[in-house]
């Protein structure tokens, strides 16, 4: 066999070293609900979602349970409130996959049991913190001390990403509210306060699902980078978790608003980049008719 033919068959494994952790036909898109670094208004979102009840749950690799629960306590540095969680240990990877919001009946998985993808551990419930039914399932990097994006790391077959981003909503971050923007009318501001943008990414124009974004690029007219965001991994850093920019949540969002730019006095035009993994890319421009607010002064 030549060369190249055999790099074709090996290719996929190398670069994808995990498998999905739901079956699916090839034929369809997998839903994803959630993706990866998601406000969840005080936290990061740090793995995908896949939506369903009772839908069969497989290991992603070859590996060794190292940790299950029925409560919401923590394993290791690992955030929890995910309820019936396994916990794997992949030693050829050196990284931990994680299942939560399965249904509670993990009685004959114990500790130190090896695994392979082709045995079904659990299936998906809706135990622990979860508004509905579904998978919660996550990577983390031992050697990185990092949670993975997964969809980095899962064959591409399962899903599609056809749409662009879009931003529902601009706003100001004031001291005691959140204030939504019209940003083709003028107005003024007495300090330097956040300004604050809604962005959703469906994985197609008619989908339901909500996609968290990929990237996010903020700068000036002149070309000054304002705000960069990229979600392949979140770091764990003096006892927080951070972006790779080192940027901890509050950083990044305000609730449910991606955190665009600081000193709109200084910086009323920005050019607003953004995209899904693998997806196409928004790209906007925006021209704020902003004045400092005027204030009397003190008799």
């Amino acid at each position: 066999m030549k060369f190249w033919m055999i790099l074709f068959l090996i290719l996929p494994y190398i670069l994808y070293p995990f498998e999905w952790p739901v079956k699916q036909n090839k034929t369809k898109s997998l839903i994803i609900s959630s993706t990866f670094g998601e406000s969840r208004l005080d936290h990061f979102h740090n793995g995908l979602d896949i939506p369903g009840e009772n839908r069969k749950v497989y290991p992603v690799a070859k590996g060794k349970v190292v940790w299950q629960t029925k409560g919401n306590r923590r394993y290791g540095e690992i955030p929890f409130g995910g309820g019936t969680t396994m916990i794997l240990y992949h030693p050829k990877e050196k990284m931990l996959s994680g299942y939560m919001h399965l249904k509670p009946s993990l009685d004959n998985w114990e500790n130190n049991r090896f695994v392979n993808p082709n045995v079904a551990m659990g299936r998906s419930g809706k135990s622990g913190h979860s508004g509905g039914a579904h998978l919660h399932f996550f990577l983390f990097s031992l050697l990185e001390k990092a949670m993975l994006n997964p969809l980095l790391a899962l064959p591409e077959d399962f899903y599609r990403n056809e749409s662009k981003p879009k931003i529902k909503e601009y706003a100001i971050l004031l001291p005691d509210r959140v204030s939504i923007l019209n940003p083709e009318k003028p107005f003024s501001l007495s300090g330097n306060y956040p300004l604050l943008a809604r962005v959703v990414d469906s994985a197609t124009a008619t989908s339901k699902e909500r996609w968290g974004i990929y990237f996010l690029k903020v700068e000036t007219d002149t070309g000054s980078s304002l705000q960069s965001l990229l979600f392949q991994k979140i770091l764990y850093r003096n006892f927080r978790w951070q972006t790779e920019n080192l940027q901890v949540f509050e950083q990044v969002y305000a609730g449910p608003y991606y955190i665009l730019a600081y000193d709109l006095l200084k910086h009323p035009n920005l050019k607003i980049t953004a995209g899904g993994y693998k997806g196409p890319s928004l790209t906007e421009g925006l021209h704020l008719q902003v004045t400092p607010l005027k204030t009397q002064a003190s008799p």
